[in-house]
């Protein structure tokens, strides 16, 4: 090693021995601010992705009257095309409640009413939700699988399996959804399950795996931004606020004549007792419609 590159080395070795020192005081305080900032993303997570009130007689009656109507509506969105094979069902017939994952929620309804009146001014009442659900009915379609049961019997000591017409089952599967999360199909395997004193069995079809054909959420990604002409960041953060609303945000919303504005989970009015907007954002840009 030369001499310029030892000097070099002993040089950086007393730079970072320097700067340590500098640092080493303010250390107790940089971790009380990284702590602090921690802190700080939980409240804003909490502003933004909170549970509702389990207690629904703190609601008005406007607020609850959205809320029923809402839940009317995704009852209906949720049992309005299904299927078994070729014949419409109106009910969920999937044994393993597979459809719990991929139905649109009240909530969800909720959050794209809230969204439709901040962005385009709408009145959220049953015809702004009548126009949502248009986009948004649920697909779910079923085949029938026929459990089958067989029992031993044994004659000059050989086994055999004969069916028990008597016991035979029908039980109905989810094979494929199209939903507010996304168009999916579902995948089974045949099984045969012996009883524990051997004596029975039973064949049937189990749960596999789920395959998504497309893209996650495409659905509301397309309403989004027909329906609200966002950019792709905006439509991104907007879902993330439906599909995270899965339990609901309409505590101590405000009420400004025919519209309610926003509530204290999700949204959050800054000034209670005030619905005036007197501010046009200044020179910011608004996060939704992107206008200064």
């Amino acid at each position: 090693m030369s001499i310029k590159d030892k000097a070099k080395k002993a040089i950086g070795k007393k730079l970072k021995k320097v700067i340590i020192a500098a640092i080493k005081p303010f250390i107790p305080f940089i971790i009380i601010v990284l702590v602090a900032l921690l802190l700080i993303s939980y409240v804003f997570d909490g502003l933004f992705v909170s549970k509702a009130q389990a207690n629904d007689s703190e609601l008005s009656e406007t607020e609850m009257s959205i809320k029923n109507i809402c839940i009317e509506k995704a009852e209906e969105l949720n049992t309005c095309d299904n299927y078994v094979d070729k014949e419409k069902k109106n009910e969920l017939l999937d044994v393993n409640n597979l459809e719990n994952k991929k139905m649109i929620e009240w909530s969800h309804l909720y959050t794209l009413m809230t969204l439709e009146n901040l962005n385009n001014e709408k009145e959220m009442n049953q015809d702004l939700l009548n126009k949502i659900g248009e986009s948004f009915k649920s697909t779910f379609k079923y085949e029938k699988d026929t459990i089958k049961t067989e029992e031993k019997k044994v004659k000059d000591k050989k086994e055999t399996w004969e069916e028990n017409k008597d016991k035979e089952q029908t039980q109905y599967i989810l094979i494929e959804s199209n939903t507010i999360m996304g168009h999916y199909t579902y995948e089974y395997e045949t099984i045969t399950e012996v009883s524990e004193d051997g004596k029975s069995r039973v064949t049937k079809k189990k749960y596999k795996t789920e395959k998504l054909q497309g893209e996650q959420y495409e659905r509301l990604k397309k309403y989004l931004k027909t329906s609200m002409n966002l950019n792709d960041e905006d439509v991104e953060m907007c879902v993330d606020l439906v599909i995270n609303s899965d339990s609901g945000y309409y505590d101590d919303t405000i009420e400004n004549g025919n519209n309610i504005l926003i509530g204290k989970g999700m949204f959050t009015w800054p000034i209670p007792g005030y619905t005036n907007v007197t501010s046009k954002y200044g020179y910011r840009i608004h996060p939704i419609t992107r206008r200064i």
